[in-house]
């Protein structure tokens, strides 16, 4: 099961101002009903506590199975038909100050680009784009098949490609995705290198965003938990405002996250053992696909809970319309 919008749970607060409200409203009709003359025991006022009760119950369901909807469950699988064994994938590299730590046998960078150079080896039918980020992305190389310009690319790149600071993933992530053309006849994956250190914008929700324009994220984390300094190209250590060293160190939780929520996988790279994986990440997502010609993608579940509030909205104004008598 993926919940792929957790923030609408938050519209769940509602039920306490309605609790608030029917509570006021059950009582004031309970005192015009003893001002009319019906005592506690009377069968007028059994039957408006009874229907009162009932109601209320259906309009904690029209609001539950509501937000339900919005934050869109998913689980279960289903089957396409179409033919989708050709794949596309968007490369997007994290090139800020702190990809120079040296905690992965080299620079974190390098272990990228080692990583990246294996891929193309491996996985050499592909369509490839390139995207790297520090604090706005660029798109460096659109999708092509031209690996020889990739590999000449890998070898020059550096964290001065681009001087913003920051690392602005969110930004990062869509226009890797907008690289990849709207082709369902085709697999399409974003693969992610990063520390995930210092990441600006809303990285979920640019997951859940590639995850709706069924767009698989892969991520490759690369440092220590322990982390490392960060040597610049002159030889000086890089300082906060305080000056203070700056320790850096990988964020894996974000990564995984952000991978587990499009159905793709998290990979740690900071092994060298590991990089003989990366194409057998994919292999397994992949793989069926290109023998077979059929695929399988998670099922939307919110007409379900459409349905469910629709159904309570309905049996809430019909027993709103019965007699009491």
């Amino acid at each position: 099961m993926r919940i792929m919008d957790p923030r609408y749970f938050m519209f769940l607060l509602a039920l306490i101002p309605l609790w608030l409200l029917s509570a006021f409203f059950y009582r004031r009709s309970l005192i015009y009903l003893r001002r009319l003359g019906y005592g506690k025991a009377s069968q007028i006022v059994r039957r408006y506590r009874v229907r009162s009760y009932v109601r209320f119950l259906l309009l904690n369901g029209v609001v539950f199975f509501s937000v339900l909807a919005l934050v869109d469950f998913h689980w279960g699988m289903k089957p396409e038909s179409s033919d989708r064994k050709n794949l596309d994938i968007a490369l997007v590299v994290d090139i800020s100050h702190s990809m120079l730590a040296q905690d992965a046998g080299g620079t974190r960078l390098d272990r990228c680009k080692d990583a990246i150079y294996l891929l193309l080896e491996e996985i050499s039918q592909a369509r490839y784009s390139f995207t790297l980020f520090k604090g706005e992305p660029v798109l460096f190389i659109p999708l092509t098949e031209d690996l020889i310009t990739l590999e000449t690319f890998i070898t020059r790149l550096n964290t001065d490609f681009i001087s913003t600071p920051g690392s602005n993933l969110e930004e990062a992530l869509l226009t890797g995705a907008r690289s990849l053309p709207d082709n369902q006849e085709r697999n399409r994956a974003v693969l992610l290198f990063t520390d995930g250190e210092g990441l600006e914008g809303n990285v979920l929700q640019a997951a859940r965003e590639l995850y709706s324009q069924n767009i698989q994220l892969f991520t490759f984390g690369i440092g220590t938990e322990e982390g490392d300094v960060i040597r610049l190209a002159n030889g000086e250590l890089l300082k906060d405002k305080e000056g203070e060293t700056v320790t850096t160190r990988q964020h894996s939780r974000l990564l995984i996250e952000m991978a587990d929520l499009t159905g793709g996988t998290y990979l740690d790279l900071t092994e060298i053992y590991n990089l003989g994986e990366i194409g057998m990440v994919l292999s397994d997502s992949y793989g069926q696909l290109e023998s077979r010609g059929i695929g399988f993608t998670s099922t939307h579940r919110y007409r379900f809970f459409c349905f469910m509030a629709l159904l309570f909205c309905t049996l809430y104004f019909i027993l709103g319309k019965l007699r009491w008598e």
